[in-house]
């Protein structure tokens, strides 16, 4: 092999390589019947679908790729007869539930999209028109879903409803002693509300019924002096009646503790709302409108609506309004709309909206809508916002937003955003994943790291190993990049230079990689090479197809001289002799860094165009995986 000798040999196969690169492109021109009109005959029971793509697409000479929801052991049983291709796919499609696209010999099967269901939580407080004073027991109902939920003490109600993500709510409140109201709410996450309800006052006065909702100044009475002055008495009575002593609380300016039973608020600290609170070892109250101070904890039975500090911990059962600031943690049942802050643990289980600190976690059962920072975890149902954990993030549902953690990111539903992790990156996710390893069900937009794995992609995947099983949109850049529908050949190629190779070659046909390693033989001197490249195909018909290639190469002379690096560009034809078998020869350019370091005779199938450049051909043999 030193001296190639076999030159007529040679010509033959690049008279070969012309005959059938000409005649690959006279029957692509030829070819003015459109697939999808031809008339097919064909009949299934209990088959795969993958089996039946199979034998469509090597009778038919098109590629395909369906959605990973798709299961290839499912089994169905089709019969059509005399139908065009369109027509079978139409009714095909619909058996497996899904939609299809064919386009320049290439089928695309996807599932039909379903409308996600996720839980609603609709919080909110009632509210007096007249009196701003809390209702309780009103019974808050949705009228389509029948889901019904009644007011606390306090005017607080929580409304958990299952629904598509854009739901619509039609809700009424009603109460007796009160106008129904009935209202509309289209949302896409858990919402807080506030509402009033108009009271009823229906009393009779010197023997006649009156509403006050219909009570106006342009109605007209007809009263003689002494009971109009009667009627004026009575509203205004019951309105000193409404707001002095309607309120089940107690409002009291100041509150000191030593601990619950010893403290100002006594007995009545069930029903004592404080303006300001000072603890020492533990406070209790009702609820807070104002400021708390304590060196233990702070417990609110209800609600806290200001600023609460603690040396230990602060309890709140209802909703925290404001800020909260705690030496271990903060503890809120219902929702967080404010700022808290912890030394070891923020615990919200009906949502936040604002910010969370933790030193070491931060936990919200329900959606987070802002900021949650911890040195170690932050964990939330849903959200939309920003979560930067020491050490990892953790979303059980969907997510919108910013993921940063040093070991893991992982989304239950899907991300909108960015997930940036030094470890992981695990859940759908439709924006960008960065980190050492990403793994997603489907990704729409960008997988950055050493290792990125899918199974539905629309977009970049660009990493040392990429791995899907289906590239719908999009392109994988890598060494190596693995697609179950996609390109995986293994070939051996001699070309006229002396250079014995084999490469491998992964991706899609729109873009893939190719790894090559192999021996350069001339002048008695064997010379190791090895490179990478990219290259694109373009399929003319079930036989041929037509490659365009480039490749970096290094050649490795001796420990004296080191390696050089050379460049080339090769169009290669390849016709297929059997499924996973085929041959394939082409024509390279070549470009060297440096003069002279490859010696080889000119023929005529060797052209040097310059001291570092030249043209050679290639004849090879291909092995499909």
């Amino acid at each position: 092999m030193n001296n190639f000798d076999g030159k007529k040999y040679l010509k033959k196969i690049f008279s070969v390589f012309l005959f059938l690169f000409f005649s690959g492109i006279n029957f692509l021109f030829s070819q003015s019947k459109n697939i999808l009109q031809e008339k097919i005959s064909v009949s299934y029971k209990d088959a795969k679908i993958t089996t039946i793509l199979n034998d469509l697409s090597s009778d038919l000479h098109f590629d395909y790729a369906y959605n990973s929801e798709i299961v290839e052991e499912k089994k169905i049983t089709i019969k059509v007869q005399d139908k065009s291709f369109e027509e079978f796919l139409n009714i095909f499609s619909d058996l497996i539930n899904a939609s299809f696209k064919y386009k320049n010999g290439f089928l695309v099967l996807k599932v039909k999209e379903k409308k996600k269901n996720r839980k609603h939580s609709l919080s909110g407080l009632v509210l007096n028109l007249k009196t701003k004073q809390p209702v309780s027991n009103v019974v808050i109902s949705e009228k389509h879903l029948g889901k019904i939920a009644k007011s606390d003490t306090l005017g607080n109600f929580l409304l958990e409803v299952e629904g598509p993500l854009d739901l619509n709510l039609h809700l009424s409140f009603e109460k007796e002693g009160f106008s129904q109201k009935d209202i509309k709410i289209k949302f896409d996450k858990s919402q807080d509300i506030q509402l009033q309800l108009q009271p009823k006052l229906k009393e009779k006065v010197t023997g006649i019924n009156y509403d006050s909702s219909k009570l106006t100044s342009h109605v007209q009475l007809s009263f003689d002096d002494e009971n109009l002055t009667k009627v004026n008495s009575f509203f205004e009575d019951e309105f000193k009646t409404t707001t002095s002593n309607n309120s089940p609380f107690e409002f009291r300016p100041f509150q000191f503790s030593l601990i619950p039973s010893v403290s100002t608020n006594g007995k009545k600290r069930n029903v004592s709302v404080n303006t300001f609170s000072v603890n020492f070892i533990l406070g209790y109250a009702a609820s807070l409108n104002g400021a708390e101070i304590g060196v233990g904890t702070n417990v609110l039975k209800y609600n806290g609506n200001g600023v609460q500090i603690a040396g230990v911990g602060n309890i709140i059962g209802g909703n925290q309004y404001g800020l909260q600031a705690a030496g271990i943690f903060n503890i809120t049942s219902l929702k967080s709309t404010g700022i808290q802050f912890a030394g070891f643990m923020n615990k919200t289980n009906r949502g936040v909206k604002g910010i969370q600190f933790s030193g070491f976690v931060n936990l919200n059962s329900d959606y987070l809508e802002g900021i949650q920072f911890a040195g170690f975890l932050n964990a939330t149902d849903s959200g939309f916002g920003i979560q930067a954990g020491g050490v990892s993030n953790v979303v059980n549902n969907d997510f919108v937003g910013i993921q940063v953690s040093s070991t893991l990111n992982k989304v239950g539903g899907t991300l909108k955003g960015i997930q940036f992790s030094g470890g992981v990156n695990k859940g759908n996710v439709s924006g960008i994943q960065a980190s050492l390893l990403n793994f997603a069900e489907e990704s729409k937009g960008f997988q950055i790291g050493i290792f990125n794995e899918t199974s539905t992609m629309k977009g970049f995947q660009i990493g040392i190993v990429n791995k899907a099983d289906n590239y719908e949109k999009g392109i994988p850049i890598g060494i190596v990049s693995l697609v179950k529908n996609g390109k995986k050949v293994l070939q051996y190629s001699h070309s006229s230079i002396g250079l014995n190779e084999v490469a491998f070659k992964s991706g899609v046909q729109r873009l893939y990689g190719i790894f090559t390693t192999g021996i350069l033989s001339q002048k008695e001197v064997n010379k190791f090479s090895f490179g990478y490249g990219f290259g694109t195909e373009f399929k003319l018909n079930k036989w041929l197809d037509l490659n365009f290639e480039q490749h970096v190469k290094r050649i490795q002379f001796n420990r004296r001289e080191g390696g050089k690096y050379w460049l080339r560009f090769g169009t290669n034809l390849n016709f297929s002799i059997t499924k996973n078998f085929g041959i394939t020869t082409g024509a390279n350019y070549n470009y060297f860094f440096n003069n002279n370091l490859i010696n080889f005779d000119e023929s005529d199938l060797v052209h040097r165009l310059s001291n570092n450049a030249w043209i050679d051909y290639n004849f090879g043999l291909q092995i499909k995986l």
